[in-house]
């Protein structure tokens, strides 16, 4: 009776967060998810942290830093159409966006101490659907970035 409780159990994990009630990022959404810098991670560097709830036909979205910065918040749909949905110098964000049509989302917080880069200044805000792309690009933007000076997050929702 152990065994087949530990394999139920297993073969549950195995299967994906989706199943517990944690969405799972498609392929197109995972070359986001994926997005590190090096030389992050120590107490001292720069955190961002931020969230994404559903509320009716909206999505409240908020985010915050742990020290002065620029904030781009990116919104990547299920067939990877990437827009950049909120900016911010101030090291906080808080606004809203149409909740859209159905599927599996992805939030993702981009926090930089210097914010002269295209996240922050770019006109254009929709990205299309090049995912790789655009983390390829947003990996070559912060190479050289001072240790620390850089930081990601992510959340996913299903919407509704």
């Amino acid at each position: 009776m152990r065994r087949l409780a530990l394999a139920v159990a297993l073969a549950l994990a195995a299967a994906g967060c989706a199943i517990l009630g944690r969405p799972d990022p498609n392929d197109a959404q995972q070359a986001i998810v994926d997005l590190k810098f090096a030389g992050t991670g120590t107490p001292a560097d720069l955190t961002v942290t931020g969230e994404a709830v559903q509320r009716g036909d909206k999505i409240e979205i908020s985010a915050g830093t742990n020290r002065p910065a620029a904030i781009a918040v990116f919104r990547v749909a299920r067939g990877g159409e990437t827009r950049i949905v909120a900016r911010s110098t101030g090291g906080r964000v808080q606004t809203s966006v149409p909740a859209g049509k159905g599927g599996i989302e992805l939030f993702e917080f981009l926090a930089a101490a210097d914010a002269t880069a295209w996240p922050f200044t770019r006109q254009a805000v929709d990205l299309g659907s090049t995912t790789r792309a655009i983390a390829t690009d947003l990996s070559t933007t912060f190479r050289g970035a001072k240790k620390g000076t850089v930081a990601v997050a992510h959340t996913l929702i299903r919407v509704d």
